[in-house]
Order: structure tokens, then sequence, then C-alpha cells
């Protein structure tokens, strides 16, 4: 049996897990995210160490949350972690660890963790959104995750409130996730008169019928089928799978779900799903890739035509001759 670790790096907790060749977590352990880089890099080490014990292990990926060069491990800007802007992570983790490197944007893992793993390829167009301290974006389009150039699907940046006051960390105004993530739900809440520090408190007051906290949820959730429209009419998809810590706040999903409804969309049957693999899915994404034929993703083959032929009747001669061949052996006629 083959295995991997992935590790999710996000802006308030880090997440690692061991998993098997088909996505199955064998091992599971997670901390807080230091504030400082140094520190940071020190509990990767320490976590990756902890986590693979004497196993003989296929690869280490990491799920990281930022504008990321993924071919070379760096993190160009991460608007929620600022620590780790700019920073080389393959230079320095080469120096621990001889096993095979993976970097991918931790919401294009948890698209392809939950497109593989969690609806077994069932949605062949979906988009994988996380909801927590900001918003990530990752795109399956036809079974095959879409990039760009390489930091594409940066969807919790796409501007939806262009009058806003609100500038957010990456420096435009009225993005996505400052209206619809986490930090934006806990404003909301301060707004509502509600004394709290988390949105773990926020949900145990919704729990009690709290009207000012579901005040608050309602107001986000505008702002999130807002957000949820747009993608709709750009990519048509068949299905938004959601995960992140918000995403365990029924109330935000279904009244997002009832404040869709009001809009035009090129499709009404576009289904929200629940993520299956929960807070798991970025980490169990990164380390699928660092697999050997990492699923596949099936994608459709190439279309090539190999060879052309007619059949001939001349006479005596009959049969099928080759007319062109794209491949060796150049020629040959079947008579």
């Amino acid at each position: 049996m083959e295995k991997a670790i992935g590790i999710d790096v996000g802006g308030t907790k880090i997440l690692f897990v061991m998993i098997d060749e088909q996505g199955n977590v064998l091992k599971k352990m997670k901390c807080a995210t230091p504030s400082e880089r140094d520190e940071l890099l020190k509990t990767l080490v320490k976590g990756i160490k902890k986590i693979k014990g004497k196993e003989k292990i296929k690869g280490i990926g990491f799920g990281l949350a930022g504008f990321l060069d993924s071919n070379r491990g760096i993190m160009r800007f991460s608007p929620n972690i600022p620590c780790i802007n700019n920073l080389n992570f393959k230079a320095y983790l080469k120096k621990h660890f001889k096993e095979k490197l993976v970097f991918e944007n931790d919401a294009n893992a948890f698209a392809l963790a939950e497109y593989a793993a969690g609806y077994g390829r069932k949605y062949k167009n979906m988009i994988g959104i996380t909801l927590g301290t900001g918003i990530g974006g990752g795109i399956i389009c036809e079974g095959t995750l879409i990039k760009g150039r390489g930091y594409g699907a940066e969807l919790g940046h796409m501007i939806i409130d262009l009058s806003s006051q609100k500038r957010c960390a990456c420096g435009n105004p009225g993005c996505f996730e400052e209206h619809s993530d986490g930090k934006a739900l806990l404003e909301k809440a301060h707004e509502y008169g509600l004394d709290i520090k988390s949105n773990l408190e926020l949900s145990k007051l919704l729990k009690k019928g709290d009207k000012r906290a579901i005040g608050a949820v309602k107001e986000i959730a505008k702002y999130l089928a807002v957000g949820l429209v747009n993608i709709i009419n750009i990519f048509d998809l068949e299905a938004f799978v959601i995960g992140g810590g918000l995403s365990n706040i029924d109330l935000l999903i279904e009244e997002a779900k009832r404040q869709l409804a009001k809009y035009t969309t090129v499709r009404k049957d576009t289904k929200i799903l629940k993520a299956k693999l929960n807070d798991n899915a970025a980490a169990i994404g990164a380390a699928l890739l660092t697999m050997e034929d990492f699923l596949r993703m099936e994608k459709t083959p190439d279309v090539a035509v190999d060879a052309i032929i007619e059949y001939h009747s001349h006479g005596r001669m009959k049969g099928i001759v080759l007319i062109e061949r794209r491949f060796e052996p150049k020629g040959w006629a079947l008579t």
C-alpha cells in the first residue's frame, strides 16, 4: 500500500495527514499556524517528522493559501498569511526531506480531492469553494484542474462591490472574500451588537435562535449568493462543493441558496453541495498529488487520426489500402 503525507497550511491552523492511494486518512494531527516565518517552517518540519515516523512514503504535498508558484514552490503573495510572502518552501524543505515534494494552492488541492475522492468524479464540471479565513476556489473543467498560467481560480478576489469602503488584503476594494469570509461574518456579528471572538461562538448562538446572530449570517449570505451567481454564469458548472469552517453553518448555506434563486443564471440546476472530506480535503488533495499516477483526472484522450484508409477494387485486386499514416510504420496495405 502506497502512502503519502499532505499538509494544509491555513490562516489559523496547519493540518497534517497521512493517506493511502485511495485518499483514506491513516493518521492526522493539527496545530495553530505560527505568525512568524521561521517558527512556521520549524513547525512544518517537526510536524512532518512526527506524522511520518518510520513509515515509507511516496512524497509530501503542501496545500498553501495564496498566489503560489507551484512548480518552484514559492509563495508569491498570501493575503491571509503575510509571513510566507515570497517564501521559497521548496528550497527550505528539500534540505530536510529527500521524498518528492509537491506544492499546490490549498483551494485547488481541496477541489481535486473532492472531485476525485469525495464525489468520485461524478461532476466533471465543478468548483470547490473554501469558506474560512478568506475564500479559495478550485476549478474542475471536464475533469481537469484549470489554473490559467498558474495563479488562476483566485475567486475570493473577484470584485463584487466596487462601491465598498472595505479594502481587501490584496489591495482591491469590495472583494468576494472581504464580504463573505469568516472575518466578514465576525465583523457583521459585531455590527449586530454581539460581543464574541469567534464564529464558533456565533454558531452556538445560532443554535439557541439568537436573532442578532441570525441577522448577521443572513447579511453575509447575500454577498455569498452574489459571488456564486457570477461563478455559475461564467462557468456553467454542474456543482459547487463548499468546504471550510463556514460551510458548517447550515443557515449560511441555505440562505445563500435562497438568495441565489432570486437571480438569473444560465442554469437553475447547479447543485450546492457540502464537502464530503470535511476539513481534510486540502491536505488529502496535496498528498494525492505526490502519487505516481495521481488519479489521472480521467482526461478525455486526445483525438488523433493514425491512419486514413480506403477500400479499392480494381479487377482481381481488392482490399484496404493505406492512404496516409501518422505513426510508424508509415506504409502497409491489406489485400
